[in-house]
């Protein structure tokens, strides 16, 4: 018997967002006030997934960030029908 070994790799592109912070949780918060390439394919909301390696610019932390604030996300960027969140790599909080 032949088995044939096929590779495959899967490449992720990491994705930097702006918007605003809107309801938090213990891992994450939700990201509203989204730019129009993500609202015209729907998206009007999405998930900021925190995790322990999510380095924090401008703010001290997850428990920092307050509804309102004008943040800047920078991780992976996953899709299913209805939700969409994004894991992070770097959360800053943004001036204005």
């Amino acid at each position: 018997m032949i088995l044939n070994v096929i590779e495959r790799q899967l490449a992720l592109d990491m994705w930097q967002i702006s918007g605003s912070v809107g309801a938090r949780s213990g891992s994450g918060f939700t990201l509203t006030k989204l730019v129009s390439p993500l609202t015209g394919a729907g998206i009007t909301e999405i998930r900021v997934v925190v995790w322990p390696a999510t380095e924090y610019e401008e703010v001290t932390g997850l428990s920092a960030l307050q509804p309102g604030n004008k943040v800047s996300v920078r991780g992976l960027l996953f899709h299913n029908t209805g939700t969409t969140s994004l894991v992070a790599r770097t959360v800053r909080k943004q001036d204005r």
